[in-house]
């Protein structure tokens, strides 16, 4: 036998006589340490590799269950990391379970482990960003011949409302790297036109005037975050599609508020977010010169430091 060929038998075997739910059985004692849980996650991805029939078996033997009991109970970096990209890998070529395993992966977004979180999340972006490129519409190029069509995606469930939700929860972290992954997350999620409204209003939601109630719940760093990101988001879409947005929500003049905060962090926000819109065509730079006495639309518009413009408004 030549050697792959043998590899190929010895795995087959392997799998034949429950090698499978031995090495998940590795996550669900406490026994092993934390060196043998990494090197069953690392065989376990490498069956996975091996092809659709390997995917299965592990969901199967009860997989997804295991990674996210091991995902949400222990914050090792290197086995986080690992069993989160064996989830992903769950998620590609295995049509059967594959919105289960997105779902998986979908649900460590709320677990209370910065590690998780931040892995969840990175796992998330790149299948999103994988299926959007898969989906996209093919145009005609410039001699007006429609390009190849695009390859089926293979994460077969499309992101809705609950990912914006767990995505934008993520915002009021403390920790930097979690917020990070949150807002590279919510980019992938834009990408997807039906939720992009959902999304934009979402964001003046946390942005919007607050009761004092919500306002303690919601730290300023979030609406600062939400702020810079939805006139970030809105920059991004072409004239017609920002103006309606930014008309229908409001945009302009809660970003308008937010100068009134009494939190620096929250004014600087918004003069950042201000400037992008400001530099853009269409209604939002018309509704800021409105919105902002001529002094005010200066000071905002042209600061090279917006910390110092901020410490400024009166």
């Amino acid at each position: 036998l030549s050697q792959q060929e043998s590899g190929q038998r010895f795995l087959t075997e392997f799998v034949e006589v429950g090698g499978v739910p031995a090495l998940l059985g590795v996550f669900l004692t406490r026994k092993p340490s934390v060196t043998d849980k990494l090197a069953a996650i690392k065989l376990l991805s490498l069956i996975a590799r091996a092809g659709r029939h390997y995917k299965e078996v592990i969901c199967e033997s009860n997989g997804l269950e295991s990674l996210h009991e091991l995902m949400t109970s222990m914050a090792y970096e290197d086995l986080v990391r690992d069993s989160s990209e064996l989830l992903a890998s769950l998620c590609r070529s295995n049509p059967r379970y594959a919105a289960q395993a997105h779902l998986t992966l979908l649900s460590l977004l709320a677990s209370d482990l910065p590690t998780t979180q931040r892995y969840a999340a990175a796992s998330l972006r790149s299948l999103l960003s994988q299926h959007a490129a898969a989906a996209a519409v093919a145009l005609p190029d410039a001699a007006g011949c429609a390009s190849p069509s695009p390859p089926q995606p293979s994460t077969v469930l499309e992101p809705g409302d609950a990912h914006i939700d767990a995505a934008i929860r993520l915002l009021n972290t403390a920790n930097l790297q979690v917020q990070y992954e949150a807002e590279q997350l919510l980019n992938a999620i834009f990408a997807w036109p039906m939720l992009q409204l959902t999304l934009l209003s979402k964001l003046v939601e946390v942005v919007a005037d607050l009761s004092e109630k919500e306002m303690a719940q919601v730290p300023p760093r979030t609406r600062s975050i939400a702020a810079h990101l939805l006139a970030q988001l809105l920059t991004a879409l072409p004239t017609e599609a920002r103006s309606s947005y930014s008309e229908l929500l409001d945009v302009v003049p809660w970003l308008c508020f937010l100068l009134l905060s009494e939190k620096i962090e929250c004014q600087r926000s918004a003069i950042q977010a201000l400037q992008l819109l400001g530099c853009c065509s269409g209604s939002p730079a018309e509704d800021i010169e409105r919105y902002l006495c001529a002094p005010l639309h200066q000071t905002v518009l042209h600061a090279v430091e917006p910390a110092k413009a901020a410490a400024s408004i009166e």
